[in-house]
């Protein structure tokens, strides 16, 4: 006869194993996309570094970063160190959209060229050439929209504060390709 213990550490190791087989099958589902759609959309945004906010031309660079995690996200909380106050309900309201929409992006940033700066005192105006690569995710059912690629001509008004950081104020958005 076997005994409890025995039967127990067998049940133990047959779990692991289909738990392992899972994890391999749901990984490698979410590496290769489902049904033919665009793997890029599977990276993951990682968690951008602390806003660099010495120069307006890095204020710029910090808020993109941060945007783009918190469009991921769905959370401007860490994002708003990156930004003015005055910025941030435009960007809460985009993503409180998405959210309406059972959508998130992925968004990344391919190319930032900033094309002028502008600065008097405690206000720049930094002029941008940005393109992009989109993807949408459906949070109903996880699945992804193919990417979108735009093109953008903006402008950003950036503040220094008291203490003497420069920050997004607003973003005059011109785009050449439509998003949603």
């Amino acid at each position: 006869m076997i005994n409890n213990r025995v039967i127990s550490v067998a049940l133990s190791i047959v779990l692991l194993l289909v738990a392992g087989v899972l994890f391999w099958i749901i990984t490698s589902y979410m590496t290769q996309g489902n049904s033919g759609q665009d793997q890029e959309a599977w990276r993951v945004i990682e968690r951008p570094a602390p806003p660099l906010l010495d120069t307006p031309e890095n204020s710029v660079r910090s808020y993109l970063e941060w945007i783009s995690y918190a469009y991921y996200t769905g959370n401007t909380d860490e994002a708003a160190a990156a930004m003015d106050i005055y910025e941030l309900p435009r960007i809460d309201a985009y993503i409180a959209k998405l959210t309406q929409d059972n959508l998130r992006i992925n968004q990344q940033l391919i190319t930032l060229d900033f094309v002028s700066v502008q600065s008097q005192e405690a206000t720049a105006t930094v002029r941008t050439h940005e393109e992009w690569s989109y993807n949408y995710m459906n949070l109903e059912d996880l699945t992804w929209d193919e990417t979108i690629l735009a093109t953008y001509e903006n402008t950003y008004t950036v503040v220094r504060h008291d203490d003497e950081l420069w920050y997004v104020f607003s973003v005059d958005v011109r785009t050449s390709t439509g998003v949603r």
